[in-house]
């Protein structure tokens, strides 16, 4: 993957998910020092419209020093540990949160997906 800064802000977020099967499940709950419990539903962390894999957070070990990822396209999924991005968002002083050498914008100028909310009354349904 490479760094790239296209300079632009506000893009969205790609929409693919997935589960963790339990093969990798079972491989990363079995990682020491955990930092939080492994993720086992994900959603893609760059771009909409990119053209690598999909990369989703899993969970941090060894106290943080080491960050595991899940990586997935058709017929494609690997459990990998990639280090952050070193990229930084002077204005804002924010830190990217996504895999070192990534393609297409920093997570600080991905926006984040925007998830229900919870005082908002269900959907109804018109059938």
């Amino acid at each position: 993957m490479i760094e790239e800064d296209d300079g632009q802000r506000g893009l969205a977020r790609c929409p693919a998910a997935t589960d963790l099967m339990a093969t990798e499940r079972d491989k990363l709950v079995a990682l020491p020092d955990p930092l939080d419990p492994v993720r086992l539903d994900l959603t893609c962390e760059l771009a909409v419209g990119h053209h690598d894999c999909h990369v989703g957070f899993v969970v941090g070990a060894r106290r943080g020093n080491q960050l595991w990822w899940l990586c997935w396209a058709s017929g494609l999924r690997d459990v990998v540990q990639l280090q952050l991005c070193d990229g930084r968002d002077t204005d804002e002083q924010d830190d990217c949160l996504l895999p070192y050498r990534h393609r297409g914008p920093h997570s600080f100028e991905i926006q984040p997906v925007r998830q229900p909310r919870q005082d908002a009354p269900p959907l109804q349904s018109s059938a």
